[in-house]
């Protein structure tokens, strides 16, 4: 019967012991709100890698829709961007979904698209998953390839 306790009191320990390892390693590990984006900050908008093509556009403000396919439908996103020089110097997006889900995820796009893109050459954006949307990002950019056109003429 001792020894029935002494093997309980050692797999105690032990899990004990585990257990106590998961903890430190969590507490090594950041949080994830610690991953979260921070307030906006001043953006840098002196970068100069511009192409020769983005250089040459016309500074200004532009306004454009994109359209993109959701697993509802068509879908699309207002998009107006101030240029200087190809950089992208200030963005605001217009939400303009149908579908209930696709106005939430371009809410959340909204939300987290600029540091993404101001200080950029319009001509390098290339976004992925943006503030956990991953279809608006692509309206995004085709509004982008119509205001480039615009800033050509």
């Amino acid at each position: 019967m001792k020894g029935k306790y002494l093997t309980l009191a050692a797999f105690v320990a032990g899990l004990v012991s585990l257990a106590y390892l998961q903890f430190a390693r969590q507490e090594t590990l950041p949080l994830q709100d610690e991953k979260k984006p921070s307030p906006a900050k001043a953006v840098d908008t002196s970068v100069s890698s511009t192409s020769p093509d983005d250089a040459s556009l016309k500074n200004g403000i532009y306004e454009s829709v994109g359209q993109y396919t959701s697993p509802e439908g068509e879908e699309t996103v207002g998009v107006k961007v101030t240029l200087e020089n190809g950089i992208i110097t200030a963005s605001e997006v217009t939400v303009q979904a149908t579908d209930e889900i696709s106005k939430r995820m371009q809410g959340k796009f909204k939300d987290a698209y600029q540091k993404e893109v101001i200080g950029k050459p319009i001509s390098s954006i290339d976004l992925g998953v943006v503030g956990g949307s991953s279809l608006t990002p692509n309206g995004f950019e085709d509004a982008l390839k119509k205001i480039r056109e615009q800033a050509k003429s």
